[in-house]
């Protein structure tokens, strides 16, 4: 195992002052892939080094940068917001150890890094997206039949998500053997002869449902992983409780998809409570009806192929969406 990190972060001791109070929410939207993004690699990659331009100028941890970085002693999936010194703050989209599929093989890329940054002055967002990784322990012994998608959303306003995509991990045990959370870590030593950090703040438990993890007490961190993958489509989001509040009074938290369907159309809202939902012919007919909270599914494949109108009620709002059954 060559898991030097994580090694080094459960075998921290912590010290009781945080820099800053990060706080945690969850929501569920649809994973929509990055496109025409810049290849941070150019090569099938395990381990790799490189660095990103934000595009803009982030402060997280009372500390200001405009890249992130990537080190050879970061599993592939753990950034450093700061060039590396001997206090690491860092963007944590998994711990598992990734590696592309083909690196033992063809040495060709086949699970591309990228990265974008979108939006405007004040509110842009640098997207870094893994996709179809492979996980080392599997590649390492010659096949590649779990892999991952997921990117990583580095928020100007100064908040940090990991979104999840489709996955086709078949055995868990694989993706889960070294231990799988995100999250953000404050000022890491690994230089010292017993390593510490100012503040660690994961997720553990059932990824439906992750335990919030900050904390200066050492056991703690040894719950530090989720049961399994999270599904597609689930956000994790930390960050200051006011940037948070901030983006969460932003996100449009009824969604529809996808909009052209053939067996199944997926509900989410991001809010507490129940939502509803009308589904309608163009004659006004009412096909379908009911409630739910958080994500629903509901099959299509009955329906005749057409165009529908889907109404979904929040606590606070309200959206109708045009769905294609085809």
């Amino acid at each position: 195992m060559k898991n030097v990190l994580l090694s080094s972060l459960l075998s921290v001791s912590l010290l009781a002052t945080h820099a800053q109070d990060i706080v945690f929410s969850t929501y569920v939207t649809e994973y929509a892939p990055i496109e025409n993004g810049t290849n941070a690699v150019v090569y099938a990659w395990d381990d790799p080094s490189f660095s990103i331009p934000l595009g803009f100028d982030l402060t997280f941890f009372g500390q200001t940068t405009n890249s992130i970085f990537m080190s050879e002693d970061f599993l592939g999936g753990i950034f450093a917001l700061n060039i590396p010194v001997d206090l690491l703050d860092m963007a944590i989209a998994t711990t598992a150890d990734l590696t592309d599929p083909e690196y033992f093989n063809s040495g060709t890329l086949s699970a591309p890094i990228t990265y974008v940054t979108v939006g405007q002055p004040g509110s842009r967002i640098c997207k870094v997206q893994w996709e179809n990784a492979g996980f080392y322990s599997e590649v390492v012994e010659g096949s590649a039949n779990n892999l991952v998608n997921l990117q990583l959303w580095i928020y100007e306003q100064g908040v940090i998500e990991v979104h999840h995509g489709q996955n086709s991990v078949k055995e868990p045990e694989v993706a889960l053997g070294d231990g799988w959370t995100c999250g953000v870590l404050d000022g890491l030593n690994i230089t010292s002869e017993e390593p510490t950090v100012t503040g660690a703040y994961l997720l553990g438990g059932d990824p439906e449902d992750a335990t919030f993890i900050s904390t200066t007490d050492l056991n703690q961190l040894f719950f530090a992983s989720l049961e399994a993958i999270p599904a597609a489509g689930r956000v994790y989001r930390f960050g200051p409780d006011g940037a948070i509040n901030t983006l969460e009074l932003e996100r449009d938290e009824l969604r529809v998809w996808p909009l052209t369907a053939n067996e199944v159309i997926n509900f989410t809202s991001g809010a507490n409570g129940v939502s509803f939902y009308d589904v309608y012919d163009l004659s006004g007919k009412i096909i379908a009806q009911g409630s739910f909270a958080g994500r629903y599914t509901l099959p299509v494949s009955h329906l005749q192929n057409g165009i529908y109108l889907v109404n979904l009620r929040g606590e606070n709002n309200a959206h109708t969406f045009k769905v294609v059954k085809r």
